[in-house]
């Protein structure tokens, strides 16, 4: 796997909040962001909204990827609900 692939692992915790890591570059251009895109959009079919997205090990996003997480974002909004992103780069 190239250093720069997506890398993604989703769990969920007993008080159904969705976990999401990612490491590598969040970008429409990897094969794994169709993956997480999907999987993300079947836990807010399921009526799941609240999210812990950690990006600490996010090396590159682009606009797809911040597009994703603004819709995940919109959808808990309107459910009364959040997304936490943790990212610690100061870029």
């Amino acid at each position: 796997m190239a250093s720069g692939a997506l890398r993604v692992k989703v769990s969920m915790t007993e008080d159904e909040i969705v976990l999401i890591k990612v490491d590598g570059e969040l970008t429409i251009f990897t094969e794994e962001y169709e993956m997480l895109y999907k999987e993300i959009w079947a836990y807010i079919k399921m009526g799941l909204y609240r999210f812990v997205v950690d990006l600490r090990g996010v090396t590159y996003i682009d606009s797809s990827g911040l597009g994703l997480i603004i819709r995940m974002a919109t959808h808990a909004f309107k459910q009364n609900s959040r997304v936490c992103v943790l990212y610690d780069s100061p870029q």
